[in-house]
């Protein structure tokens, strides 16, 4: 009975160590094409820098060095693909995934990484969500884009779309005075900026000290709770 009891409990301290494991980099960065499924949204929960290129086929490539390319973990859950560590990573060199796909996209960065389009993504609806202090850039077009900052994020913006919804919660920044749009909406709660480039409408809510400046010559609504500003940017 002992032992039963015994064995499991020496497993979860197993499991636990290797979830504790720190791996140190060393030697040159290597290639690792890892197998993916179809997916239509990208959630990184580690450092790296995510480089997302337009394609007809679905690829991942892991580029690290190799002692810790197994603590770099890919893998499938539904439709999305994760990519997240199994334990404390020390290294000198970029860790860079390169990730091919073509499907309607979503971008999520938890922490502190990094997820960068290289080509215009043309879909009908796009969602971006940092939580943290990572960062998106992307060049798109699209029908409606909704996106969510949690923390000091940054979310980098070109192309064109006809709604864009924007929630920053905290000190986060929103650059889309490149991205042209006819309708948008900006909430803040917090210190964070937004900046917007809206043809048609405007509707700004701020609580705190955040401040919303956009392009443009939109019909304005606002709602302003605390030092918060919501004006025309001077070029």
């Amino acid at each position: 009975m002992k032992t039963k009891i015994l064995l499991p409990f020496l497993f979860l301290i197993v499991l636990s160590f290797g979830c504790n494991r720190t791996y140190t980099g060393q030697g040159p960065v290597v290639d690792e094409v890892r197998e993916v499924g179809e997916f239509n949204r990208i959630v990184l929960n580690m450092e790296a820098l995510v480089v997302v290129k337009d394609s007809l086929v679905h690829s991942c490539v892991v580029k690290a060095q190799g002692n810790i390319q197994e603590a770099i973990i890919t893998r499938m859950d539904g439709n999305t693909l994760v990519i997240t560590t199994k334990g404390q990573l020390i290294t000198n060199e970029e860790i860079v995934i390169e990730i091919s796909m073509n499907k309607e996209m979503a971008f999520e960065v938890n922490g502190s990484g990094k997820i960068l389009s290289m080509n215009t993504f043309k879909n009908d609806e796009l969602d971006f969500e940092i939580n943290g202090s990572g960062v998106i850039e992307a060049d798109v077009v699209a029908n409606k884009i909704t996106s969510n900052i949690s923390g000091s994020g940054i979310l980098d913006l070109s192309g064109s779309a006809n709604s864009f919804n924007m929630q920053i919660s905290g000190s986060g920044t929103v650059n889309s005075f490149n991205l042209v749009t006819l309708d948008a909406k900006a909430s803040i709660s917090g210190s964070g900026e937004a900046e917007v480039n809206a043809g048609k409408s405007l509707y700004a809510k701020v609580s705190g000290s955040g401040a919303v400046r956009y392009l443009g010559n939109p019909e304005i609504s606002k709602d302003i709770s605390g030092s918060g500003t919501v004006e025309k940017h001077v070029q």
